[in-house]
């Protein structure tokens, strides 16, 4: 799920046992503030161009990929509002 708020807050640290046996899976959030957005951009897989991407870029030059959306465009457009939305 990929959360985007306008809250200033911050997640505690993510701790994750390992066993030499076996992986270890689970599901994290990502809350990045709307003031912290730089841009979105589109991105497709070429041989499937079903399999849409979408990268997210912070004012402080980190970048998330992320994939799965119930709705792509609706929440790429969404993205795209909010660095305009957050400065208001």
């Amino acid at each position: 799920m990929l959360f985007i708020d306008s809250w200033p807050y911050r997640w505690p640290p993510l701790r994750v046992a390992f066993s030499s046996e076996r992986s270890v899976k689970f599901h994290y959030k990502t809350s990045i503030p709307l003031r912290k957005i730089k841009r979105a951009n589109e991105s497709e897989d070429m041989t499937k161009p079903s399999q849409k991407y979408m990268e997210i870029v912070t004012v402080d030059t980190f970048d998330f990929w992320f994939m799965g959306f119930l709705n792509y465009q609706k929440a790429f457009n969404c993205l795209q509002q909010a660095p305009s939305k957050s400065q208001m």
